[in-house]
């Protein structure tokens, strides 16, 4: 049971991102199974974060001929995922033209007012960023964590994290797009300076699904009425596109709500 700490707090919106992300993916039913939700809270509890565990959940649909139906069957992947990681994880495209909102969930999609969390009204960002730490500047690369060496060649996270950053602060961006951007920037960052400690890289199964973690931070802030507009335009894309159930997903999220495309830029 939840003890209401800070830490809690942020494992149960991971769990919750999550858990989105697989139903949408699935295309059916609208909660997790028990024994689902104990294979999430046991990937945790080995120490898995939400973007591995993402990875692990996105190679399966990939690969599987048929999605799916458990996250037990992700089971294989993730560890995978995890494997190549090797140590404490980040904490968790691309259509030119979207299609018209229909019903109840068209004001949801269209752009928040800066400030402003729930229904939209057109009305263009004017919020300033979230404040940043001493010492970083927009589009500046991070600064190494204490103690750790600087490398002769950037880190490829690096090249990510400035990507992300910089999308974040852009004002043109609707005001939950760059609330997304700045969670997946930050926990990149601190994932990135965990690896430039150890001497290692961030594994790039990682890097590949940063698209996805920011879509996934992007439903976490919208109503399910826009969840299941989003759905369907995401089984429109798998239809006439070809292309995966991820795949889709994330092309639908940036086809309403756009940002710059951040994994393999």
């Amino acid at each position: 049971m939840s003890d209401g700490s800070p830490d809690d707090s942020h494992s149960h919106g991971h769990s919750r991102r999550i858990a989105d992300y697989f139903i949408l993916l699935r295309g059916r039913g609208s909660s997790l199974s028990s024994a689902d939700l104990q294979q999430l809270q046991s990937w945790e509890d080995d120490g898995l974060s939400w973007l591995a565990i993402i990875a692990g959940i996105d190679e399966t649909f990939r690969r599987r001929r048929r999605p799916p139906a458990s996250l037990g069957d992700c089971a294989r992947y993730v560890q995978r995922a995890g494997d190549r990681a090797g140590a404490d994880l980040l904490d968790p495209a691309l259509l030119a033209a979207a299609f018209a909102p229909t019903g109840v969930a068209a004001g949801e999609l269209t752009r928040e007012p800066t400030g402003q969390a729930g229904v939209a009204s057109g009305a263009p960002c004017t919020a300033h960023p979230q404040p940043r730490t001493a010492g970083e500047t927009s589009g500046a690369d991070p600064a190494p964590a204490s103690g750790a060496a600087l490398d002769a060649e950037p880190r490829p996270w690096r090249g990510a994290w400035i990507r992300l950053d910089a999308a974040a602060l852009d004002l043109a961006l609707d005001a939950r797009v760059r609330r997304a951007l700045r969670l997946v920037a930050d926990e990149l960052e601190e994932l990135g300076g965990e690896a430039d400690r150890d001497g290692v890289e961030v594994d790039a199964g990682t890097l590949a699904v940063l698209d996805d973690a920011v879509a996934i931070a992007v439903l976490d802030q919208l109503p399910d009425a826009a969840r299941r507009v989003l759905d369907r335009d995401a089984e429109r894309f798998v239809a006439e596109q070809g292309i995966g159930a991820a795949a889709a997903l994330v092309a639908a999220v940036r086809a309403r709500l756009p940002w710059p495309v951040i994994s393999g830029a």
